[in-house]
């Protein structure tokens, strides 16, 4: 059915009294309103009018299953406004927890449905537009982070390649041009493994967003144990300050406790943080890891004294998000660090972001194994 730009509400009301007076007083509100009729079933309902908010009596509630419309993906973000003269905290509480969202209790006082109606559709018009906001940014970040990642490496590929081949191509290679061309090889190799790490990271984001959909895989996740995460922890510092000559920036300071995570996982949250710490700080400031238990969790600290973040942007991070790109020209879509996210609340930890005078200070906070488990 045609919108006419008015917010729609339907009434689902056993009494045909009641149901032609809430009808009659919320006309007065400028909406749309619908009375339902037996002549559909609730679902075909709320397909037909795409209502924005839900007013139904408890026996009808019942009677036509309205929780069922609320486990769909295409309408459990409408809202329910339940009509009862049930005033026993057991049954308030059961209504709550199948799916209703507010309550008003008969004998209906009019003026009140009048304003709970108005507040709540104006609510969830505002969570609406936010997301719908958000998802628009989501898009504009991807469209451009993605297409220039590709570009920039492929580029690099490209370009190198074609010289290699000009040079390889004459009669004889002068010394100079050996140099320039192994250091031309190491562009190409450094750009294909830049790529390859883009489209892991695209596909293990992919994965982890799966996973939040399988109860089985999840499960399965969740037993997996690692045993000794200083190794994983110290072999990855050596890799990466080996490539970035930063070995002597690097302070550890560990403990070695059993945690409720893979080695892959695991290594690769330590990767992206320490990897952007790396970026966004300058050779010779310190960058400090540490480990600690509080509360039957691992934490491990990892900060440093570079850019940081301000508050906001903490606030605001999400995939595909970089900051002051425009400003300072790094590589990176801004997955990695929403990647770690991901990782620990989907291992039942969390990561905090913490921005220092000078840095960041980056928590991930993982679940240990205990003893009885």
């Amino acid at each position: 059915m045609k919108r006419t730009g008015k917010s729609r509400v339907l009434v689902v009301d056993s009494d045909p009294f009641d149901s032609s007076q809430i009808c009659k007083h919320l006309n007065k509100l400028d909406l749309d309103v619908f009375p339902f009729s037996n002549k559909y079933s609730i679902l075909e309902y709320i397909h037909k009018y795409s209502p924005d908010l839900v007013i139904v009596d408890d026996v009808s509630y019942h009677k036509h299953h309205i929780h069922l419309f609320q486990n769909n993906p295409l309408t459990e973000t409408i809202p329910v406004l339940l009509l009862t003269a049930k005033f026993e905290h057991s049954s308030i509480i059961q209504e709550l927890e199948s799916g209703v969202d507010i309550f008003l209790f008969k004998p209906l006082n009019y003026d009140l449905l009048s304003v709970r109606v108005k507040s709540t559709i104006n609510k969830y018009k505002r969570l609406r537009k936010k997301f719908e906001s958000q998802m628009n940014d989501l898009r504009d970040d991807i469209s451009f982070s993605l297409p220039h990642e590709f570009r920039t490496s492929i580029s690099n590929i490209l370009g190198f390649a074609s010289t290699i081949n000009k040079y390889t191509s004459g009669d004889h290679i002068e010394s100079e041009e050996i140099q320039e061309i192994n250091e031309m090889s190491e562009f190409i190799v450094d750009s294909a493994k830049y790529l390859t790490r883009l489209t892991e990271n695209f596909l293990l984001y992919s994965q982890v967003q799966f996973f939040k959909l399988n109860d089985a895989m999840l499960s399965e996740i969740k037993n997996e144990v690692l045993y000794n995460p200083i190794e994983i922890i110290e072999e990855t510092v050596f890799f990466m300050t080996n490539k970035t000559d930063r070995n002597n920036d690097i302070i550890c300071e560990l403990i070695n406790v059993p945690i409720k995570i893979s080695s892959y996982y695991f290594r690769k949250m330590i990767s992206e943080i320490l990897d952007n710490a790396l970026k966004f700080s300058t050779t010779g400031t310190p960058i400090t890891i540490n480990s600690y238990i509080k509360d039957y969790k691992m934490n491990i600290s990892i900060s440093d004294e570079g850019r940081g973040m301000t508050k906001d942007q903490i606030e605001n991070i999400t995939a595909y998000k970089q900051f002051n790109r425009n400003i300072f020209e790094q590589q990176g879509t801004g997955l990695g660090l929403e990647i770690t996210k991901q990782l620990t609340e989907l291992h039942d930890g969390y990561i905090s972001l913490e921005s220092l005078d000078k840095g960041l200070n980056v928590i991930i906070s993982l679940p240990i194994k205990l003893n009885q488990e």
